[in-house]
């Protein structure tokens, strides 16, 4: 439990210089492996921590703080463990596949389940906007206003929205699609009376 309390004094102690925290994480990771404590124990560890904010800060919670959070707990294991920050994602992947194993997270199952569930969309939109695909990101949302759309007249506006945004040469979201995939959609598209 005294672990703990330090990881909790770490995440609101940033204002140190890289020179002196380091040190201070290094520290009390050595106290980590002589209790025992195995790198993927992180992963439990961050998950039951997401759950007690999520219940004690019900409303402020949000997929953008669970997010953050992830992403500081994730640096400071980094550095605690001695990894080179260009082994990050590495490590942050290490710490998801843990999660997923010993959690319940049904939206790392389908591409379909992760863009219907808050937090696995969440995640993906940062993903791809990280690594310069933020078009898809407009895309993925004016799919789910479409799939949530409760009328055909809502579905029309949308798909001419999508049409506009993510399928016109040029556009500034213009997704990256053949020429004869981009045919092929806005032949349908008419073809439906859209």
């Amino acid at each position: 439990m005294f672990s703990y309390i330090k990881i909790g004094w770490v995440l609101t102690s940033f204002q140190f210089e890289e020179k002196t925290l380091y040190p201070k994480l290094r520290v009390v990771a050595k106290t980590h492996q002589e209790m025992g404590v195995q790198p993927e124990y992180y992963g439990l560890f961050v998950e039951v921590l997401h759950e007690t904010l999520s219940e004690i800060f019900e409303c402020s919670y949000t997929v953008t703080v669970r997010y953050c959070v992830d992403r500081i707990f994730t640096l400071v294991m980094c550095i605690m463990m001695g990894y080179d920050l260009q082994e990050l994602p590495k490590f942050y992947l290490q710490i998801s596949a843990s999660t997923v194993t010993n959690c319940n997270m049904k939206w790392l199952d389908s591409l379909e389940n992760t863009i219907h569930d808050p937090i696995g969309f969440q995640y993906l939109c940062r993903f791809l906007e990280a690594h310069s695909c933020s078009e898809y990101v407009w895309f993925l949302k004016l799919y789910l206003e479409f799939d949530y759309a409760m009328s055909d007249k809502q579905r029309l506006v949308i798909v001419r929205k999508l049409i506009d945004c993510c399928m016109t040469p040029g556009e500034l979201f213009e997704i990256n699609i053949s020429h004869e995939m981009r045919e092929q959609v806005l032949f349908y598209i008419v073809r439906c009376n859209c």
